[in-house]
C-alpha cells in the first residue's frame, strides 16, 4: 500500500469518465469525482448549487449532502468497510466483532464535509460510532484518530484507535447553524498502512434553539 501525501492530490488528478462506478448501497460515485494518477487517492468537490443541506434526522451515509470528500485508498464506501482501491470492494462494517448495517468505510487520511441546515438559530446534534474496521488484523498496522469539526471548531477528537484493540468511540456533539460539518480520519505516525476506519450510524438531528 502506498504512502499518501494529500497535499499533491489536486495536481495529479484525472477525471473519471464514462459510466459512473457504483458505491455499495446503490450510491453512485459522481462523474465529478477524481482519482490520483496512481489510482489510490479519491477526492470529490460538489458542483456549485448541487449540494442539498442535511435535513432533520438525516442519515449521513447518503452522498447527497457531501460538499467535498477525500479518501486515501480508493473511494469511501457506503454501508461497507473501505476494502481496497476499487468501488464496492468492502466487507460488512464490523467493529470489535459487532457487524453494522449502516455507515461509511474510510481510509486515513480522509475527510467528509457536509452542508448542514442554513437557517440560523437551530441546534444540531451529530452522533456516530467510530473505530478501525475488523478487516484490519489486530496484530498489524491500522491506527487512526477521528475528529469532528463544525464551523472551524474541533468538537470531538478520539484517542488513537487500533484494530480490535480499542473499543469503538461514541461521537455525540452539538453545534449551532449555519455551519459546515467535517469528519476527519487522520493517520497516526508517518504512514497510513491499513488505516481503515468506520463511521457507523452517522446521523444529524436539528431543532430550534431554545431560550
Amino acid at each position: 500500500m502506498l504512502k499518501i501525501a494529500l497535499a499533491g492530490v489536486l495536481a495529479t488528478g484525472i477525471l473519471l469518465a464514462g459510466c459512473a462506478p457504483q458505491l455499495a448501497g446503490g450510491q453512485a460515485i459522481p462523474l465529478e469525482a477524481y482519482v490520483s494518477s496512481d489510482g489510490s487517492t479519491w477526492y470529490y468537490n460538489a458542483p456549485g448549487g448541487q449540494v442539498k443541506s442535511l435535513d432533520t434526522n438525516t442519515d449521513l451515509s447518503s452522498f447527497t449532502s457531501v460538499q467535498s470528500a477525500t479518501n486515501s485508498w480508493g473511494p469511501f464506501e457506503i454501508n461497507t468497510s473501505n476494502g481496497g482501491r476499487a468501488p464496492r470492494d468492502g466487507r460488512p462494517l464490523s467493529l470489535s466483532g459487532t457487524v453494522f448495517a449502516s455507515g461509511i468505510g474510510m481510509h486515513a487520511n480522509a475527510e467528509l464535509t457536509y452542508s448542514t441546515p442554513q437557517t440560523p438559530g437551530q441546534t444540531c446534534r451529530f452522533t456516530a460510532l467510530a473505530g478501525v474496521d475488523d478487516e484490519v488484523r489486530p496484530d498489524g498496522d491500522g491506527d487512526v484518530v477521528v475528529q469532528v469539526i463544525a464551523g472551524g471548531v474541533k468538537l470531538f477528537e478520539s484517542p488513537v484507535l487500533h484494530a480490535s484493540a480499542t473499543a469503538p468511540q461514541a461521537i455525540d456533539v452539538t453545534f449551532q447553524t449555519p455551519q459546515v460539518l467535517s469528519v476527519r480520519v487522520n493517520q497516526v505516525g508517518d504512514y497510513n498502512y491499513f488505516d481503515h476506519a468506520d463511521l457507523v450510524n452517522p446521523k444529524l438531528s436539528c431543532t430550534p434553539t431554545q431560550g
